[in-house]
């Protein structure tokens, strides 16, 4: 309980809202799989492309991304549950960085990447990383549809 309590706190925090009881009990829209490279030397760039499964269907995008406070060269691969989805046309546009892991004492939670929308779009997305790379400060993306 104390997990779920910091976690909600940094989504507040950042400016996005809380996250509410809602978001952990709403079942997903689609699923999404994206493969990125980052480079960053204080002002940091990324670039890749993914796919959503969604309403059946499985659709291409592309991803192009800006972050401060980033050091190294990273390729990361992510996957995880599109929320809020209802019309394909409202997952393209600008994702701000909503959440990351928080450390509760001694324990860790891999809680993720949280990145909303406009629209209303939630990604929760579980990222694996190879190569260097310190990030200070805050990310955001863009999707637009391959």
């Amino acid at each position: 309980m104390l997990t779920r309590r910091i976690i909600l706190a940094l989504g507040s925090v950042a400016g996005m809202g809380a996250i509410t009881p809602a978001f952990a009990q709403e079942g997903p829209s689609g699923t999404v799989f994206i493969e990125q490279t980052q480079i960053g030397l204080i002002i940091g760039a990324s670039w890749g492309k993914g796919t959503l499964k969604f309403a059946g269907r499985t659709h291409q995008f592309k991803l192009k991304g800006l972050g401060v406070g980033e050091l190294g060269i990273a390729t990361i691969q992510a996957d995880g549950e599109v929320y809020g989805l209802k019309r394909i046309q409202d997952f393209p546009g600008s994702y701000a960085q909503a959440q990351m892991s928080a450390t509760a004492g001694f324990a860790h939670t891999r809680a993720g990447v949280r990145l909303s929308n406009r629209a209303g779009v939630r990604l929760h997305l579980r990222a694996r990383r190879q190569g260097l790379q310190l990030t200070l400060g805050g990310d955001g993306i863009i999707i637009e549809m391959a």
